[in-house]
């Protein structure tokens, strides 16, 4: 039974990873990603590329790449849905990707580890916490014990969110959306 969103608790606040990058700059980096990916010289001219959820920054980015992909180097790129970052990373790790997009400190590790490696910035992404107006909440250790939206559990802000959560001094809980 799906619950109205109206009857369910807000949560005290949003994480939310923001591109701080200016849109000229952003859109550079998208076709240098493109163009890098054309010019490899594949057998196959097909790639699959883990994006992000339907509507979000990343999907709409790797809508774009596929765009590019084929109209500057007749490369198929397939955009895949994920949740974001997190299942990205897995999914590359796995085989089941060929390219991922990825939060930096998701992939990081991978990255120290020389697992995977990154082809282009496309952007630098900044986590903004944030209030409503005249909220109580003034600093992050006003958190603590609050209800805070994490984001969807594979995604590169809950990643982030997740790890500040862990801090002692914050031990907010994590607030679940309907689905």
């Amino acid at each position: 039974m799906r619950v109205p969103s109206k009857s369910l608790p807000k949560p005290a606040l949003s994480l939310r990873a923001v591109p701080a990058r200016p849109r000229s700059l952003r859109w550079g980096a998208i076709a240098t990603l493109s163009l890098s990916l054309a010019s490899c010289n594949w057998h196959d001219p097909s790639l699959r590329l883990s994006s992000g959820s339907e509507g979000g920054g990343y999907a709409q980015i790797a809508k774009i790449i596929a765009e590019s992909g084929q109209n500057v180097g007749k490369l198929q790129i397939d955009p895949q849905l994920s949740q974001g970052s997190a299942e990205n990373l897995r999914r590359l790790l796995a085989g089941e990707t060929d390219v991922a997009l990825s939060q930096l400190d998701v992939a990081s590790d991978a990255m120290k580890a020389g697992d995977v490696n990154s082809i282009v910035t496309l952007a630098q992404e900044y986590v903004y916490i944030i209030v409503p107006q005249g909220s109580s909440i003034q600093k992050l250790t006003d958190l603590a014990n609050q209800r805070v939206a994490l984001g969807a559990p594979e995604s590169g802000i809950n990643f982030t969110a997740s790890a500040c959560s862990r801090k002692p001094e914050l031990q907010c809980r994590p607030w679940k959306s309907p689905p």
